[in-house]
């Protein structure tokens, strides 16, 4: 039970933090422009301070957004969109990695819920849809936003 616990409460809003690292990676690497991170409601902040031009607002929350200027190309956009998702997949290989090379079942589950996880977020992001108001997430999903991008 306090392994179920400890994965909702910390270890899934970091990975959702992380994956809003790789939009602002993305964002950050190939343009000059900031980059916001917001973990949950971005008016209810608990936590808000700055790394260089990533900017974090958190509350403990599932539900995260990367915001960046409009100044970016559509090829720096294009970027910035896939880093999200793609850090996700990435964040799931590596827990897989790692499963493989531990020999405690326990340990093991606990990685199978974090890889899990990751996929999850990576399906939900990379897949063209518009969020339902149920599942609390605005908008359009990253691979929306990618499609729309790419008819431009």
């Amino acid at each position: 039970m306090n392994l179920v616990f400890f994965l909702y409460i910390v270890l899934f809003p970091f990975c959702t933090m992380l994956h809003e690292l790789g939009h602002s990676i993305a964002v950050t690497t190939t343009s000059k422009s900031h980059a916001k991170i917001y973990l949950g409601n971005k008016n209810k902040s608990k936590i808000n301070f700055k790394i260089g031009r990533v900017h974090f607002s958190l509350n403990l929350s599932l539900n995260g957004y990367c915001s960046w200027e409009n100044s970016l190309s559509n090829r720096q956009k294009l970027f910035a969109l896939i880093g999200g998702p793609l850090m996700s997949l990435l964040l799931a290989l590596a827990f897989g990695g790692i499963s493989t090379l531990t020999t405690s079942n326990t340990l093991t589950a606990f990685l199978i819920g974090l890889i899990l996880y990751n996929l999850i977020q990576f399906l939900i992001t990379i897949i063209p849809l518009k969020y339902p108001k149920w599942m609390s997430m605005s908008g359009s999903s990253d691979g929306l936003k990618i499609l729309y991008l790419l008819r431009q």
